[in-house]
């Protein structure tokens, strides 16, 4: 891979879900000995300017073999450099070693929705985005939750307040109450002025949809649609 490119490393390796290589020994790719790279482990939950994840085999998640032993280095969240762990050590403020894992593609789930409380039960939100995070989910698109609610853990997350995956939240337009063109077009630019990250469409007819989509366009929202037999 071009040293020079940047990829956002949430979508490459995100929480960097790595597994055993035992699984699949014969895939291990063999290499010399490296370079011991230099700097200390990384302290859970704290952000690294320059982390160094070493000795790793990568999967690409496009069903080629998995490559490696390599060096990846994520300057800032992006991954910087990409280089053959025999290679010279790369300088970091802290250094995952990865040796005998896998570091794979962060997951995305298309849709979900964050609760903190479902059937009267207290649900701890931290729970599940630790649970989303241990399963190699790094971006999440929320279509339906409270949006308040998820406006505020999307911050939380962006600002490391919080950890978690990515969030990208969605605004439920409906015809329920609002169904002229005028309506809806004034909905679509409500959920954009609340930053909802798009639009999801549920329970309309086709000049309702027709109304929706240009507007969503004109706000440059992406949407997502409930299909179902109703």
């Amino acid at each position: 891979m071009d040293s020079g490119r940047r990829i956002r490393a949430g979508l490459l390796v995100g929480a960097l879900l790595m597994l055993g290589m035992a699984a699949a020994p014969s895939l291990r790719a063999q290499a010399p000995a490296g370079p011991t790279p230099t700097g200390k482990a990384p302290q859970h939950a704290k952000v690294t300017k320059r982390l160094l994840i070493s000795n790793a085999m990568v999967i690409y998640g496009n069903a080629k073999p998995p490559f490696g032993p390599v060096d990846i280095l994520i300057q800032d969240g992006l991954i910087a450099q990409i280089q053959p762990s025999a290679m010279h050590a790369l300088d970091a403020d802290a250094v995952i070693d990865a040796s005998g894992k896998y570091v794979m593609l962060g997951l995305i789930d298309t849709h979900m929705h964050w609760h903190d409380a479902r059937a009267g039960l207290a649900q701890p939100v931290q729970y599940e985005r630790n649970l989303y995070l241990a399963n190699g989910i790094t971006t999440t698109r929320e279509l339906g939750g409270d949006f308040t609610k998820s406006k505020k853990w999307q911050a939380e997350i962006a600002a490391h307040t919080a950890i978690g995956p990515r969030m990208l939240v969605y605004w439920v337009v409906n015809r329920t109450g609002k169904s002229t063109p005028a309506e809806l077009h004034a909905e679509v630019r409500e959920a954009k002025a609340r930053g909802a990250d798009g639009l999801k469409i549920f329970g309309m007819d086709r000049d309702q949809l027709e109304a929706v989509m240009e507007e969503a366009k004109a706000q440059n929202l992406r949407t997502a649609t409930h299909i179902a037999v109703e």
